[in-house]
């Protein structure tokens, strides 16, 4: 019988050798990026059969003691039971001889990360929910932090993911990549569409100095440029000011992991741009080049190391996956425990023969559920327009005064909640009326997010894994608020709008007494249908200006109507304006008609 392949070299392998059950989602992709001949650090992947064998001895060894009479296990005993386990001979053989071959001459220094492999549905992205090792280096070292990425499935914030999406867990497998690490003087995410509107004109770079896991932490508030697709031009720049960095280290006396640390900025530097303008457009033309390639968006991370920049990984982005997660989040499910997954994962790989297209199968059933549990139909366009509607003219209502706090819109939405402050991971349970104010994130709090009304940061962008886990599950999110922590206090209440990433005074609506209210609703019925004929005998007064030539495009202008009304009144337009004046002046903080004064003709226009 042939040996198993357990190792996948990059030099060794094709990517049309290989598939997404054999190295997942993240080793595939970097084979596919290796063969379009883009910089990529050498790397090798630990082949996702070694996961499900590997766990079920170490879990089986273990059952009795985890799963005592009915108990639900701990995260960190599940992680204890892979610690104390170790590979078989073969597998430690094939991972040494990998890493003695990556490393050369001396002990390399590498990153650890999972490749999902979940077939069932390409459209769950698990970004951010299991672990990540930095900065590993020799065999011991290497061989701990594989187990501590297998680990980090076994736990309660990915069995709270997973009921929240109705994924089965027990279908989810983990191959391990395991890539040389450069030292990093510059790094960042680029997103091929607009991460926030999806608009595929555009692509977005964020950037910080040294490592650039603070930026998925929110750690840091990370630079932004926006550019068009069409010709690189840079459209907006967002320059955050950085005071330290993060780096790799050797001195292990002053370091807390004993391989990474913090260093401060010189005043000099912390507030400059962190790339340049040809540096941007040559990472925009790498990050166009494998998004052409995949023919996908694409999430690429990516270093500047001496010059040089090098691709770290990418995964493709799907248009329909907000949609999508959604509808499954509102689909009501039994909720499982980590025990359940325990459990689970044991029925069906402690048998010795497993076969190959078993994870296929299984997951084509798994979507076919999912899809016939969906059903009912999508909301129509103009009941969405109109809640949307709904949505801004309410915001218009709060005032310059009511402004506590602005960053930047991660996520979409608007809510009214109380602030819960959260230093660490905690135990307790957060509902739809809470916005969390986090200071520093960790994976660990994935549970706490998935409940809650909205999310404030400190710091981080629209990259960091916070605002990817709060668009996911349509939760307002706003990051980079600067002084939020010192502003605002635990019990406040708020309103968030994620849309502006503004935080707002929550404005206490008045007590009425109930006859009046419908006295006063009577009332307001009577002025609206007042309104309604007199905005129907306007509508048949079109102005027209004959000094224009005719055109062949329908477009419907009536800035004296609230835009919540709006709507209903463009049956028979191809498009809709609607310019707030006040709006834009107070935003701008001068005249509309200064711009000409200055000659400013194209920020006038």
């Amino acid at each position: 019988m042939p040996r198993k392949n357990n190792i996948f070299f990059f030099e060794d392998f094709s990517a049309k050798e290989l598939n997404e059950n054999k190295v997942g989602r993240k080793g595939l992709s970097l084979f596919n990026l290796k063969e379009m001949d883009v910089p990529v650090p050498e790397f090798f992947v630990v082949g996702s059969h070694v996961f499900t064998e590997f766990c079920t001895v170490a879990l089986e060894n273990r059952k009795l003691k985890l799963l005592d009479k009915g108990r639900n296990p701990e995260n960190e005993e599940v992680l204890k039971a892979l610690l104390d386990e170790d590979f078989s001979k073969e597998v430690q053989e094939d991972i040494l001889s990998a890493y003695t071959r990556l490393s050369g001459f001396s002990d390399a220094w590498v990153s650890v990360r999972s490749s999902v492999v979940f077939p069932a549905n390409d459209n769950i992205s698990f970004s951010g929910i299991f672990s990540t090792e930095l900065n590993v280096r020799k065999y011991e070292d290497l061989k701990s932090a594989i187990k501590k990425v297998y680990g980090s499935l076994f736990t309660d914030d990915v069995v709270a993911y997973a009921n929240k999406l109705d994924i089965d867990l027990a279908e989810v497998k983990l191959a391990v990549v395991v890539q040389k690490m450069v030292q990093a003087e510059i790094s960042g995410v680029v997103f091929t569409v607009d991460p926030i509107t999806q608009d595929d004109t555009k692509l977005g770079i964020e950037a910080v100095y040294g490592l650039g896991d603070v930026i998925s932490t929110g750690e840091v508030t990370p630079d932004s440029y926006l550019l068009g697709k069409r010709d690189l031009s840079i459209l907006e720049k967002h320059i955050a000011p950085q005071e330290w960095m993060k780096v790799r280290t050797m001195n292990v006396a002053h370091s807390r992991r004993g391989n990474e640390e913090k260093i401060k900025i010189s005043a000099g530097w912390s507030h400059k741009q962190k790339l340049n303008d040809k540096d941007i457009q040559e990472i925009s033309k790498i990050a166009l080049i494998i998004e052409n390639k995949s023919r996908m968006p694409q999430n690429i991370e990516w270093v500047i190391s001496g010059g040089r920049a090098w691709v770290l990984q990418n995964k493709s982005l799907l248009s329909d996956v907000m949609q999508y997660r959604v509808k499954v989040a509102e689909m009501e499910m039994p909720r499982k425990s980590l025990r359940d997954l325990v459990v689970a994962f044991l029925d069906k790989y402690k048998t010795q023969e497993m076969l190959a297209n078993q994870a296929v199968n299984d997951a084509q059933r798994m979507v076919m559920k999912q899809n016939t549990g969906l059903g009912g139909k999508i909301e129509s366009l103009m009941n969405a327009a109109k809640v949307k509607k709904e949505e801004i003219h309410n915001a218009q209502q709060l005032s310059k005064e009511d402004l506590l706090v602005s960053g930047i819109g991660a996520s979409f939405g608007v809510v009214i909640g109380k602030i819960s402050v959260v230093d660490q991971p905690n135990g307790k349970l957060y509902t739809k009326n809470d916005i969390l104010l986090i200071k520093k994130y960790s994976t660990e709090m994935e549970s706490m997010i998935i409940p809650c009304g909205g999310v404030i940061m400190d710091f981080g962008g629209i990259t960091s894994d916070t605002a990817i886990l709060c668009r996911e599950f349509k939760i307002p999110a706003i990051v980079g608020a600067t002084n939020a922590s010192v502003l605002l206090k635990d019990g406040d209440t708020v309103q968030i709008d994620g849309n502006t990433g503004s935080v707002y005074k929550d404005v206490a609506k008045e007590e009425v007494h109930p006859v009046v209210e419908t006295y006063g609703d009577g009332i307001d019925f009577m002025k609206t249908q007042e309104e309604e004929v007199k905005v129907e005998e306007v509508a048949l007064k079109v102005a027209k200006d004959t000094t224009l030539p005719p055109s062949a495009t329908r477009v419907f202008s009536m800035t004296n109507l609230e835009p919540n009304k709006l709507i209903d009144h463009v049956g028979n337009a191809h498009g809709l304006v609607y310019v707030d004046l006040d709006e834009i002046m107070l935003e701008d903080g001068r005249h509309l008609l200064a711009y000409v004064e200055d000659r400013k003709f194209l920020d006038y226009a």
